[in-house]
C-alpha cells in the first residue's frame, strides 16, 4: 500500500533510501558491538555510522517538509558536497521539528535520552569529519586519518556530566529498545572501549528516536513507512522479554 500523500514513485524511494539507511546503522552498530572495531577497520565502520545518521537526518527532514508543506524533500545521494549540510545542522533542525512533533511517551523518553545527552552535540560534530569525506568520494579519505581521535574526545564525559545508565535508569528504557539491545550480541572486549561503545550507543538511541517518532505520527501517516523500514528487527521473543 502507498503511504498517503507520496506518490507511488516517491513511496518506493522513500522505503528503498529508509530500509538501506537501517542496513548501514545496522552493520556500523553490530561490528562494534561484537568487539569487531580494530584500526583496520575503524574507519570505515564509523564513516558507515556518520553516512547512516547524516541520511536518516536527510529523511526526517524530507518528511518534515511534507507534513509541514505539503512537499516531499527525498535526499540526492549523489549531490554535490557544498549542497549538503552538514551533520550538526541537521541534527539540530530534526529535533527541533521533533519536540513540537505529536509522538507518544515511548518516543518521548527516547528523545529525552538524546537532547539531555552532552556527548551527543560533541559525537555528532566530531562524526562531520567522516560524513564530509564521503561526500567527496575516495579523494577525500586520507582526511579521516585524525577524525577518530575527535571521536574518542568527543566521548569522554565527566561522570557527573551523565548517567550512564539508559533513559534514566531499571524501568525507564522502552521494552522495544531493550529488545534491540539483547539481540546485538556485545563481547567483553567491546566493553574495554568506552569511545566505541558511547558511539555505538548514541547512534542506537538517535536512530530508535526517530524511527518511533515516526511510527508514532511525528511524520504524519508516511512516517509509518519510514518507521517500518528504518527501525532494525527485533525478535518477538526477546520484545515480551523487555516488556
Amino acid at each position: 500500500m502507498i503511504a498517503p500523500a507520496l506518490s507511488q514513485q516517491h513511496d518506493l524511494e522513500l522505503r528503498f533510501l529508509a530500509a538501506s539507511t537501517r542496513d548501514l546503522l545496522l552493520t556500523g552498530v553490530r561490528v562494534v558491538r561484537n568487539g569487531g572495531l580494530s584500526a583496520a577497520n575503524r574507519d570505515s565502520v564509523t564513516t558507515s555510522l556518520a553516512v547512516g545518521l547524516g541520511r536518516l537526518y536527510e529523511l526526517a527532514l524530507g518528511l518534515g517538509d511534507l507534513t509541514r508543506y505539503g512537499r516531499w524533500t527525498a535526499p540526492y545521494p549523489d549531490a554535490a558536497d557544498g549542497d549538503r549540510a552538514d551533520l550538526m545542522t541537521m541534527h539540530d533542525a530534526v529535533f527541533d521539528f521533533l519536540s513540537l512533533a505529536p509522538h507518544g511517551q515511548t518516543a518521548e523518553r527516547l528523545l529525552s535520552r538524546v537532547t539531555t545527552d552532552p556527548v551527543v552535540p560533541r559525537l555528532i560534530t566530531a562524526l562531520n569529519a567522516y560524513w564530509d569525506c564521503e561526500q567527496v568520494g575516495p579523494a577525500g579519505a586520507r582526511s579521516v586519518t585524525r577524525a577518530w581521535t575527535g571521536v574518542e574526545d568527543a566521548c569522554e564525559q565527566d561522570p557527573a556530566d551523565y548517567e550512564l545508565s539508559l533513559l534514566g535508569g531499571p524501568g525507564g528504557e522502552p521494552a522495544e529498545y531493550l529488545a534491540w539491545r539483547r539481540s546485538v550480541r556485545t563481547s567483553r572486549n567491546a566493553f574495554r572501549d568506552g569511545s566505541s561503545q558511547r558511539l555505538s550507543s548514541t547512534v542506537e538511541a538517535i536512530w530508535f528516536a526517530l524511527g518511533v517518532c515516526g511510527r508514532d505520527g511525528a511524520f504524519g501517516q508516511p512516517g509509518e513507512v519510514f518507521a517500518a523500514e528504518v527501525l532494525p528487527p527485533v525478535p518477538a521473543r526477546l520484545t515480551s522479554a523487555a516488556a
